[in-house]
């Protein structure tokens, strides 16, 4: 990597507004879909969906400092911007695995499901979830 801590973190501030917009995009496409499904959204999220940035101390360890050999770091992350939607039922999941699945806005990858991990693991309790990358088709 060529680029120094500064620099980058210069380069990742200068992206923070398209990476939050980014994430109210998907925030605002799954509450619109689930609506649409008939879903209360006060009843069916646990917790209100939320957009989060990675922070700039988190990134640039990430980037520089746990060893994942990236050529560009600030292009091959891909959890920058997250959102996380809080359900209660397996079934509630699923649901939104749907709506993330069938959205033609974006690609997407399956990049952890806590199902996987637990019939390889079935003695070990976590924090369970499913972590998706979405990526724009186009421009927005």
């Amino acid at each position: 990597m060529c680029m120094t801590e500064e620099e980058f973190e210069k380069l990742y501030n200068s992206q923070k507004e398209y990476l939050n917009a980014w994430g109210n995009i998907i925030n605002q496409r799954i509450k619109r879909k689930l609506e649409r499904k008939g879903k209360e959204l006060d009843v069916f999220l646990k917790i209100p969906i939320t957009v989060r940035i990675k922070d700039n101390k988190s990134i640039i360890h990430k980037a520089f400092y746990r060893n994942k050999n990236y050529k560009d770091p600030l292009n091959e992350i891909t959890d920058k911007v997250g959102i996380r939607v809080v359900v209660l039922l397996l079934e509630d999941i699923r649901l939104v695995e749907t709506l993330i699945e069938n959205c033609n806005l974006w690609y997407y990858s399956k990049d952890r499901d806590f199902e996987n991990e637990r019939l390889n693991n079935p003695n070990t309790f976590e924090y369970q979830s499913v972590h998706y990358i979405l990526k724009n088709k186009k421009t927005l």
